[in-house]
C-alpha cells in the first residue's frame, strides 16, 4: 500500500468517526439537550462536571459509553492521519500528533472513570483535565499549523520553480 492510499483511507477513517460521533452526540442531544460532552469543552467546574452527569439517565450512559469506546479509537487514527501528512511533506517533526495522541487518550482515560468509578477525588481529576484538554487542542492546533506551513511553502516552491 503506497503512501496516497494509506493517506486517502486515514481520512476515510477520520470522517466516518467523525460522523459517528457526531450523531452519537445529536441521540444524547435528542435524549437531553442539556447533555455536555466534556471532550468538546476547554474549562469547566467540578460543580458543572456533577450537575450534567446527574442528568445521565441509563439511555444516556450507553450512548456515552459507545462514545467513550470510539473515542479511545479515534486519537490513533487521527494521529497517523497528521504523520502520513507530514511525512508526505517530509517534515521531520511527528511529535506534535503523537502528544495530542497520548493527551487525548489520557483525557478520555481520565473522563471514562470519572463517569465509572464511584468514590474518587472529583475535583482533582476536573482540575487535571481542564490541563490536559487545552494541551490536546493545542497540538493538534500547532499539527494543523505545521501541515498548512509546510503545504504553502511547497506549493510556492514548486510555482517558483515552474515559472
Amino acid at each position: 500500500m503506497n503512501n496516497n492510499q494509506r493517506l486517502i483511507i486515514l481520512l476515510i477513517l477520520v470522517i466516518i468517526f467523525e460522523i459517528f460521533m457526531y450523531l452519537l452526540i445529536s441521540e444524547m442531544h435528542k435524549i437531553d439537550p442539556r447533555i455536555i460532552i466534556f471532550d468538546l469543552r476547554l474549562f469547566y467546574s467540578p460543580a458543572l462536571y456533577i450537575s450534567n452527569t446527574a442528568l445521565y439517565t441509563p439511555h444516556i450512559d450507553v450512548y456515552l459509553f459507545i462514545f467513550r469506546g470510539v473515542d479511545m479509537i479515534f486519537p490513533f487514527i487521527y494521529s497517523l492521519f497528521f504523520i502520513q501528512i507530514l511525512k508526505r511533506l517530509k517534515h521531520a517533526s511527528i511529535i506534535f500528533p503523537v502528544l495530542a495522541l497520548v493527551f487525548d487518550l489520557l483525557e478520555n482515560s481520565i473522563l471514562f472513570f470519572l463517569n465509572y468509578i464511584d468514590n474518587i477525588k472529583i475535583d482533582y481529576y476536573i482540575y487535571l483535565v481542564n490541563i490536559i484538554t487545552p494541551l490536546k487542542f493545542l497540538f493538534i492546533l500547532i499539527t494543523i499549523v505545521i501541515i498548512f506551513y509546510k503545504s504553502f511553502k511547497a506549493l510556492r516552491l514548486k510555482h517558483t520553480h515552474v515559472s
